[in-house]
């Protein structure tokens, strides 16, 4: 409640996640009215907030399920310069770029081969197709600087 205010008004409910509970949000930066949500059951999804009262789900992964992350979504993550470009970072130590206008998952990055979940990441805000990651495996704390151009494997 903010100070002054007596009121309070829930605009939209949506209740789309069925497989556990919502682990990571973030709204678009290129679109205010549109979220991302990521669960504990590796699904990603976009809500188009348009119409509050209507919200529009689209699953990512609906058209190819085994693209969809098989542990828990940690972290999403749009990119700084394509409004249809999205990461989401899992539980399992892997990142997938998804290509929002086709559906589905444009590469994956196995960022830590301990199976340490990734921690964070981030966009280059001047270099769309750099992506960072930080391990959360606390015996091997390690920033990775990824060039999606020249490797979905190996970082710089």
């Amino acid at each position: 409640l903010l100070a002054g205010s007596s009121e309070v008004s829930l605009l939209s409910t949506t209740s789309e996640h069925k497989g556990g509970a919502v682990s990571a949000m973030a709204f678009s930066p290129h679109n205010p009215m549109e979220v991302a949500t990521g669960g504990s059951d590796g699904e990603v999804m976009i809500t188009d907030l348009s119409d509050p009262a209507n919200p529009r789900v689209t699953r990512i992964s609906a058209n190819a399920p085994a693209q969809q992350q098989s542990a828990e979504i940690t972290r999403l993550c749009w990119n700084s310069q394509v409004p249809h470009i999205l990461a989401s970072a899992a539980g399992n130590g892997t990142v997938v770029v998804w290509d929002l206008k086709q559906n589905k998952a444009w590469c994956e990055l196995r960022c830590e081969s301990s199976g340490a979940a990734v921690a964070d990441m981030a966009w280059n805000p001047s270099e769309g197709l750099h992506l960072l990651t930080a391990s959360s495996d606390d015996r091997n704390p390690v920033l990775k600087l990824w060039d999606l151009r020249s490797s979905m494997t190996v970082p710089l």
